[in-house]
């Protein structure tokens, strides 16, 4: 039974509308089509802190885990005396009442605890720059992510400067007996790249941080200017803040088989019906 030409006419529109709605959903798609957000936020008694001294390590595993990944934080600051210069372990100090994160460092503390902290005249459980003793927070994923967003729950100055940079290798992703300036990309095995210095906010919830690095290993802390060779930010001072949460996302892992996910597959067929019909347009041009 052959097509009438009303019919035809009829498929035809319907093409022209599938067409010009791959059209919009072709500039959603420029960047990955979908992908899964981890929150990773510290107001858990669940978590597990390993002490309370130098050295400690607070882990998302287990049920706490997201995603299948889990996730281990670490306290690190350059206090090794006598040059002061070298990047030593700190203390985490885990506020989990009120969801925030700090950490006391070798110069402040008085023995191996957090517990040990002075609390005058600096903010010594906090990640600050006081004394000249930078302190990085530094998360370690079991898999690569890319990190979105930071959450942070108290901050000394508004707006706060926060340095933050990602493990690109080749070289070690360890700190301990390093120095700031010698794990940066550009030196000499160096492998942590800056991706930027921010200054933020007060009551900032989850400040975006944009970028397209994915990463196993990545640096969260107070403003470092040996992270700012740009001058992006320049500021000089002591400052200080505590962490709530920071936000990061994965791509899905491949389907087995080579299949396409579904959302590919609508947006490829109806890519295909708008290639459908700009050739149908060019034989119109032509037979015209």
């Amino acid at each position: 039974m052959g097509w009438s030409l009303k019919q035809g006419g009829s498929v035809l529109r319907t093409i022209d509308r599938l067409a010009n709605l791959a059209a919009v959903i072709a500039v959603f798609v420029a960047v990955p089509a979908w992908c899964n957000v981890q929150t990773w936020d510290w107001d858990d008694s669940n978590l597990d802190l390993s002490s309370t001294n130098y050295g400690n390590t607070l882990t998302f595993d287990g049920a706490n885990a997201i995603d299948g990944i889990t996730l281990v934080v670490s306290g690190w600051s350059d206090t090794a005396n006598p040059n002061d210069n070298v990047i030593r372990s700190a203390a985490l100090n885990w506020q989990q009442s009120g969801q925030n994160l700090g950490l006391c460092n070798r110069d402040e503390g008085n023995g191996g605890s957090q517990n040990t902290c002075s609390s005058s005249p600096t903010p010594s459980h906090a990640i600050d720059s006081y004394g000249n003793d930078y302190d990085m927070l530094l998360l370690t994923f079991s898999t690569a992510v890319n990190l979105t967003g930071i959450d942070i729950g108290w901050q000394n100055t508004n707006p706060t400067p926060v340095s933050i940079l990602a493990w690109t290798g080749p070289g070690s992703a360890a700190l301990s007996g390093q120095t700031w300036s010698s794990i940066r990309t550009g030196a000499p095995g160096g492998a942590y790249q800056t991706i930027g210095n921010y200054a933020v906010p007060n009551n900032t919830n989850y400040y975006s941080i944009s970028n397209n690095v994915t990463s196993t290993n990545w640096l969260v802390g107070i403003y470092n200017p040996i992270f700012d060779s740009n001058n992006q930010l320049n500021y000089t001072g002591d400052y200080a803040l505590k962490l709530n949460a920071v936000r990061t996302q994965t791509t899905p892992p491949p389907v087995p088989g080579g299949q396409i996910p579904l959302p590919g597959t609508a947006v490829l067929l109806l890519l295909g019906l708008a290639a459908l019909r700009g050739q149908r347009q060019k034989t119109s041009t032509i037979s015209a």
